[in-house]
């Protein structure tokens, strides 16, 4: 909301988009906290299929995109490694969830 607010969205706008979000908390322990970051800086990434007179599939972060912020973002390439890992879990589980929501429409 506060991207929303900053850009000079009408107040309308983003209102809906509140009415629209999904409240939730959870705890993200310090050691995954980077990957949870660079997760969320890919939000823009992902690869979609479908749409138009289907539904929209998602089926995860697209991996060259990962793999550009990873090395953008982070030195070393054991830590890299590790991160790429992390956010393809991440992407995958985060894919399954939308796709059943989007079913259940």
């Amino acid at each position: 909301m506060r991207q929303l607010q900053a850009l000079g969205a009408p107040p309308e706008v983003v209102k809906a988009a509140q009415a629209q979000q999904i409240e939730s908390e959870c705890l993200v322990l310090e050691d995954c906290w980077e990957a949870v970051q660079l997760f969320q800086v890919l939000g823009s990434q992902w690869r979609v299929v479908g749409g138009g007179f289907t539904k929209p599939r998602f089926e995860g972060i697209h991996f060259p995109s990962i793999e550009s912020c990873l090395n953008l973002a982070v030195a070393g390439r054991k830590k890299r490694q590790k991160l790429f890992a992390d956010i393809v879990l991440m992407s995958d589980e985060a894919a399954r969830v939308i796709n059943e929501r989007i079913a259940a429409e």
